[in-house]
């Protein structure tokens, strides 16, 4: 049997989290979730997603910042973000 892919999303809206987590499973995927970057950026370096869904706008640490952090990490600086934000 074949591992699901790993998708975590970081995001401090709750329904944002409900959408994307719903929506993901039922395509298949395995998903994590992380309520601000901080906490998002922790728990890419343990957990080893295979792809992050990233707000922009969030408590503790921006998602601009998270991304930065993403990208300078060993462990997750070839791992694929997507941004998924209402800020224009």
């Amino acid at each position: 049997m074949t591992e699901l892919k790993k998708i975590l999303i970081i995001d401090d809206e709750d329904d944002i989290v409900t959408y994307l987590s719903t929506f993901l499973s039922d395509n298949g995927f395995n998903t994590i979730s992380a309520n601000n970057g901080k906490d998002g950026v922790q728990k890419a370096i343990e957990e080893n997603p295979d792809l992050i869904t990233l707000d922009v706008s969030m408590p503790e640490e921006s998602g601009v910042r998270a991304l930065r952090d993403l990208q300078t990490n060993e462990v997750t600086k070839n791992t694929p973000v997507i941004i998924v934000t209402g800020v224009s």
